[in-house]
C-alpha cells in the first residue's frame, strides 16, 4: 500500500459537473482522461503519434465524450526543446482544448476526483498505471515498443488494455468500447 491511495479508499462527494464540460447537459457522457507522459527521449511518450488525432476525436464528439487533458509538467518543455513543436504551435494546440464544449485542461497536481470521477484514461504515463486501478476503472495504455518496466510495472500492463500509439483506429475502438459500458479487463483487473 502507499497512503497517496487512501483517498481512493475512502467516500468521496465529487460534483462531476463542476469537473466534466458537458456533464450538466448530458450526465451519460463519456468522460475520457488524456494524460501524455513528457519523456520522448526515453521511450514512453507517444504524444507525437496521436495527440492531434485524440484532440480532433474530441473536437467532433462533443455530445459523447468530454475531456480532461491532463499532460505531464514537462512535456511542453521537451517538445519545444527537443523541436517536435514550436511554443507558438503548442499553445495553439492547447487553445484547440480550452475552446472544446467539452473538454479542460488541467495542470494541477491534485488529480484523485479527477480519477473517481472520470469513465476511463487514455495513458502512456507509467506512474498512473498501478494508480488508477485503484478507482477500478479501465485504461488504454498507449506504447511504442521501447518503455521498459520494472516487475511490478510488468505484471500491471497485462491488466489494462495496451494498444501501439500509432494504431489510432484502436484507440477509438477503445472510447467507443466505453461508451458502450464493455470493459473488456474488468473482471482480470479486479482479480488483480
Amino acid at each position: 500500500g502507499h497512503p497517496k491511495m487512501d483517498y481512493y479508499m475512502c467516500p468521496q462527494n465529487i460534483v462531476d459537473q463542476t469537473i466534466w464540460k458537458g456533464a450538466v447537459q448530458n450526465p451519460d457522457i463519456t468522460k475520457i482522461i488524456y494524460s501524455p507522459h513528457w519523456n520522448l527521449a526515453g521511450g514512453y511518450a507517444t504524444f507525437m503519434n496521436n495527440g492531434i488525432q485524440i484532440l480532433e476525436y474530441a473536437e467532433k464528439h462533443p455530445d459523447t465524450t468530454s475531456w480532461i487533458y491532463k499532460p505531464h509538467p514537462l512535456l511542453e518543455k521537451e517538445l519545444i526543446t527537443r523541436g517536435a513543436m514550436t511554443p507558438i504551435q503548442y499553445q495553439e494546440y492547447l487553445d484547440r482544448w480550452e475552446r472544446l464544449p467539452n473538454a479542460r485542461i488541467y495542470l494541477s497536481g491534485d488529480y484523485g476526483d479527477l480519477f473517481l470521477s472520470s469513465d476511463c484514461m487514455i495513458n502512456d504515463s507509467i506512474s498512473f498505471i498501478a494508480e488508477y486501478m485503484y478507482t477500478h476503472k479501465p485504461m488504454l495504455l498507449l506504447t511504442n515498443g521501447t518503455a521498459r518496466f520494472n516487475s511490478f510495472g510488468e505484471e500491471c500492463i497485462k491488466h489494462v488494455c495496451t494498444c501501439n500509439a500509432k494504431e489510432f483506429d484502436l484507440i477509438v475502438q477503445f472510447i467507443e468500447n466505453i461508451k458502450k459500458g464493455i470493459d473488456i479487463k474488468k473482471e482480470d483487473r479486479e482479480q488483480f
